[in-house]
């Protein structure tokens, strides 16, 4: 059981075949105004366009000032769950506006991913958006082209007081180096939650990509193969998401 990452993780073992990645990089003018798109193609997968970063608080913010969605979190006090004092608790008044908590705020976290949005929430954001979440199988492949040092991306790597990349929770979501394809942020910073079932259990389904609570000595998230599930109603103060268009 992981100690800080709530539900258990997992390994998942699965080859996927490479047979060319095209690269193309554009903005998106229909969707979300400020969304950059990577293209890729391979000989197992469809021609994909996927999210150069996680959905920001600004983008999720532009999707409920034009729609006036009230997110799972806010909706009766259900609240989101934050890690305090070593331990996972459900704060009432945590929601992706106040990720921590009441006292808490976005207002400087503009650039930084959204958190504290369940799988419905997610869901609502693309139907506005004209997205969908990736499929683990999509993710995978798009996290898989490149290699990133794990002193160039959002963990906790140890320490209470994080010296080594500056940060104790998410950071901005163009802060570290993007991979090969010139996606941000595969790794570390928020889990991010696809579209594909965790296991035979309709309301559970996969996250990738590990978050900045994970640390190489007790939580390998943010890596490849690492798996968390989340019910289509929880929301988690490092959980985010990332979209695609076909």
């Amino acid at each position: 059981m992981a100690q800080n990452n709530g539900p258990q993780i997992y390994n998942w073992r699965k080859s996927i075949l490479f047979s060319c990645i095209g690269l193309l990089l554009f903005s998106c003018s229909s969707e979300v105004e400020s969304t950059e798109w990577i293209s890729t193609l391979t000989s197992e997968l469809e021609p994909l366009n996927i999210a150069s970063t996680e959905v920001t608080n600004a983008q999720f913010e532009e999707f409920v000032d034009a729609t006036g969605y009230v997110t799972d979190a806010e909706k009766d006090n259900y609240g989101g769950s934050v890690y305090v004092n070593s331990a996972w608790k459900i704060d009432p008044k945590a929601n992706w506006r106040h990720p921590m908590g009441k006292s808490s705020s976005i207002k400087d976290k503009m650039d930084h991913p959204v958190v504290q949005v369940t799988y419905n929430d997610a869901m609502a954001y693309c139907d506005w958006a004209k997205v969908r979440l990736p499929t683990e199988e999509e993710w995978m492949h798009a996290c898989m082209e490149g290699k990133t040092s794990q002193k160039n991306i959002n963990i906790s790597h140890g320490e209470t007081s994080d010296d080594v990349d500056g940060y104790l929770d998410t950071s901005p979501v163009k802060k570290f180096p993007a991979n090969a394809l010139n996606l941000y942020g595969m790794f570390g910073n928020v889990w991010e939650i696809t579209a594909s079932k965790f296991d035979a259990k309709n309301s559970i389904y996969a996250m990738k990509g590990g978050s900045f609570l994970c640390d190489a000595e007790y939580c390998l998230g943010y890596t490849s193969d690492s798996r968390q599930s989340i019910s289509k109603n929880d929301a988690y103060f490092h959980v985010g998401f990332r979209v695609v268009k076909d």
